[in-house]
């Protein structure tokens, strides 16, 4: 009934445009729907997202993939329009404006009758060019523990055939204006990057850039919170159209969908299934040997030099493995750019973990591969472009001698310092319970399942994070600590290896402790681990499967015993899908501050995987908060004060609010103010008055800081009342008070009343209002009509 034009119609993404359609019996009724599809088959479908969905039957491990592509389509590629007119003989009909953000190609079909029965046809083939609209974006503010710090962020765009790049400045974040771009900037990028991806990707002509180098400023502020969303707009290459590209929410986190970055798609259609975090130092040994390799477009794709050799320092080279794509990517993150740029691409068949030992000399790839059988290899990757070739190969692990059965991470310890001694393999065997040592030629040194030592031996590890034990007198230690994800019972199981004797000792478990301030405490899948020493204290951090928030554990030095300290909320990892795989990435050699230290969240949602990064210093320690009492209170008022935080941080992780004794009159607030130690409330109960400023400090209590906030208020007796010697007075007759005239002159009303008019007094004690004087006894007034006349005495 319709007749496709032929050929494909250019569109620019976020224009308007309207269609002439040719056919026969076309309806106003008809519908037209334009979705992303190259083909045409899609039109043929009375259904296109049923059809999606019915592609997952029978498709396995992928069914994930095809469900996210299909919610992809319903989302942004699925576009509907009717006619506008029809000519009366049916044979010609003009479209409404049809608007397309995401870039790419598209099918225009229409859907209607034919003789009494649904039809369907292909119109036209569309392809929309320009800045891809469907992108969603998130500005970073974060508060740290001294005060609301501005953090650098990034922010990813697509585009789709066009040839200019664009000014370094061109991409600014403003606050929202019913017409959007022209409100106030409050970030601006410093520089915009083109994205480099493998030869084939960079040929499709859909190209990637990166604006980088922006911090959110001069926020317009509320009484109690930041505006929650802003604008991101676009000069065009040419800078004469400021382009609006959707809307950005503020976070404290950095959030990164995979599909702002990962190109092609298919690279990574889920989170990774391990990854593996090595810090570049600036004189590190990697960037030694992989620091001079130039790009070649199938496995280096980064810039090397750059990296390794430019400020600032330390960065960070984050290994992402793939067991189902047989691929592993490596991305470089800094502090100055914590968004992931894509350095190099590896082929291996089902890696399931991996870690890298550095020296002077050469760089040696610790590769676990979890195909039957199972083993583990050491490859030289001295020269990366060489890739993981079998020429690569210098040892292998006998599977048969080992005896691996589900192997599902490993990392790398030391006796000495890294570059200077051979390292120890670690590796946690999900299918056996088994955690086995193997020295650096494979050689197996040692295992153990916690048998002798737990009271349940080890049933199905999942994952093992260890940390070099600290010395008081600052020598490098043999001993390492130990956390393992046990999702058998479930638990986290504590112990320390010692790399020179490789003697185990389980020291704790941690399965939970029960229901806390009405949080449920006890694990119920934990599946990764990662932990962290600040400050006489372990910071372990664990995701669990089908949850929305990693959990924080903590370790003081003086204990084993591992304490739930809170689950991460949603205001610093967020909750729309659930945690797959932690990963830590430090940013600075300086281990004194937490800031420069960030967790990566790994998370399959249904819109896709995505990343979230959050500093350590937003997850374990207390923002600045304050409260917001009335200006004045009234001896015998009662009134609770909830805290709230200046930003956009969290006080769930707070251990303990209390009053400060450290204050002037101590004495007195306690008498009248108390705070909930779990949720900050502070109850004040004025029952009785000693002064008229009353200051009250709160401390709140973190693992790792504290935060002091100072509020002040007055207080005054009730109406008709004053304070004199340390208690309320009622007003005597002839005198009157109130609180709107203490407020209005403190001064002269707080320990006073005040008189009467000459001649003038009150019916009784407690009068709150001159409008409550009359003439004493003896006196009148003999014209109340005049303006200001005053008593006089009654005449004779």
């Amino acid at each position: 009934p319709v007749h496709a034009s032929g050929g494909e119609v250019q569109m620019i993404s976020g224009v308007p445009h309207e269609f002439t359609v040719r056919g026969a019996g076309l309806r106003t009724v008809d519908t037209l729907v334009a979705v992303g599809d190259r083909t045409g088959v899609m039109c043929t479908s009375p259904n296109f997202f049923q059809m999606q969905l019915e592609l997952l039957r029978g498709v396995g491990d992928g069914a994930f993939a095809v469900f996210t592509k299909g919610i992809a389509t319903g989302e942004n590629q699925y576009v509907k329009t009717g006619f506008k007119s029809v000519t009366s003989d049916g044979l010609l009909a003009t479209t409404g404006d049809l608007t397309l953000l995401a870039t790419g190609h598209y099918c225009l079909c229409w859907q209607g009758t034919n003789n009494g029965q649904r039809a369907y046809g292909l119109v036209d083939k569309l392809v929309v060019t320009g800045v891809d609209l469907s992108l969603t974006y998130r500005s970073v503010y974060s508060p740290s523990a001294g005060s609301a710090s501005q953090k650098l962020f990034s922010t990813f765009i697509h585009t789709y055939r066009l040839s200019k790049d664009f000014a370094d400045d061109a991409l600014t974040v403003r606050t929202a204006t019913k017409t959007p771009c022209e409100g106030t900037v409050v970030a601006q990028s410093r520089k915009i990057e083109k994205e480099y991806r493998s030869t084939t990707q960079m040929a499709t002509e859909k190209l990637l850039y990166k604006a980088k180098y922006m911090s959110v400023k001069n926020l317009p502020e509320s009484s109690t919170t930041y505006s929650e969303m802003l604008h991101v707009c676009l000069k065009s290459p040419n800078g004469e159209v400021l382009q609006f590209l959707g809307e950005s929410s503020i976070s404290e986190y950095y959030s990164y969908p995979f599909h702002d970055f990962v190109l092609p798609e298919t690279l990574h259609v889920r989170t990774p299934s391990s990854v593996y975090s090595y810090t570049v130092s600036e004189f590190s040994n990697l960037g030694l040997h992989w620091g001079t390799v130039e790009r070649d477009g199938e496995v280096v794709i980064g810039n090397f030099l750059d990296f390794f050799t430019a400020n600032p320092f330390s960065k960070v080279l984050h290994f992402w493995l793939s067991h189902s794509g047989n691929v592993i990517t490596a991305w470089a993150f800094s502090a100055s750019d914590p968004s992931p740029t894509l350095m190099a691409t590896f082929k291996s068949d089902f890696p399931v973990g991996m870690a890298l030992h550095t020296t002077a000399n050469f760089v040696h790839l610790y590769l676990l591969k979890g195909q039957t059988p199972a083993t583990l290899f050491v490859m030289d990757v001295t020269v990366p472009s060489t890739g993981l070739s079998p020429e690569a190969l210098i040892h292998a692990l006998d599977p048969g001698q080992a005896g691996l059965v589900e192997p599902s991470n490993i990392v790398l310890i030391y006796e000495g310092e890294e570059d200077e001694s051979d390292p120890v393999v670690v590796l946690v065997d999900s299918g056996t319970g088994y955690i086995h040592l193997f020295d650096h030629d494979l050689q197996e040194v040692g295992k153990s399942n916690g048998q002798e030592a737990l009271a349940q031996p080890l049933v199905k590890p999942t994952d093992l994070h260890c940390l070099r034990k600290t010395e008081g007198s600052g020598t490098v230690s043999s001993v390492w600590d130990c956390f393992a994800t046990d999702v058998g019972l479930p638990r986290v199981i504590y112990f320390s290896i010692d790399a020179s004797t490789k003697e185990f000792r389980f020291l704790s478990t941690y399965s939970g402790e029960g229901t806390k301030d009405g949080v449920n405490t006890n694990l119920r899948g934990p599946i990764s681990v990662v932990a962290h020493y600040f400050s006489g204290k372990t910071l372990i951090y664990v995701a669990e499967a089908a949850s929305a928030y990693p959990l924080l554990l903590t370790k003081v030095d003086e204990e084993e015993t591992l304490h739930y300290y809170a689950y991460l909320s949603q205001n610093s990892v967020g909750s729309s899908s659930t945690v797959g795989r932690l990963s830590l990435l430090h940013f600075s050699d300086d281990n004194s501050s937490l800031e420069h230290v960030s967790l990566a969240t790994f998370r399959d949602a249904w819109r896709g995987a995505e990343v979230q990064i959050v500093s350590l210093d937003t997850t374990a320690t207390v923002p600045n908060f304050r409260y917001h009492p009335h200006e004045w209170y009234t001896v015998g008022d009662t009134h609770s004060l909830e805290p709230s935080v200046i930003g956009l941080g969290t006080l769930k992780g707070v251990r303990k609010f209390a009053l400060s004794s450290e204050i002037a009159n101590a004495a007195y607030v306690h008498s009248i103010a108390s705070v909930d130690p779990n949720t900050g409330v502070v109850k004040l109960e004025l029952t009785h008055i000693q002064r008229a400023s009353v200051e009250i400090q709160v401390i709140a209590q973190g693992m790792v800081s504290q935060m002091t906030t100072t509020f002040k208020f007055n207080v005054a007796c009730k109406d008709g009342y004053y304070y004199s010697q340390g208690m309320c007075v009622r007003c005597a007759a002839g005198t009157y008070n109130s609180v709107n005239l203490i407020k209005a002159d403190p001064a002269s009303s707080w320990a006073k009343c005040r008189k009467c008019g000459e001649n003038h007094t009150t019916v009784a004690e407690g009068s709150i209002s001159e409008d409550q004087c009359q003439c004493q006894l003896g006196f009148h007034i003999p014209d109340e009509s005049e303006d200001g006349a005053k008593c006089e005495p009654c005449p004779a």
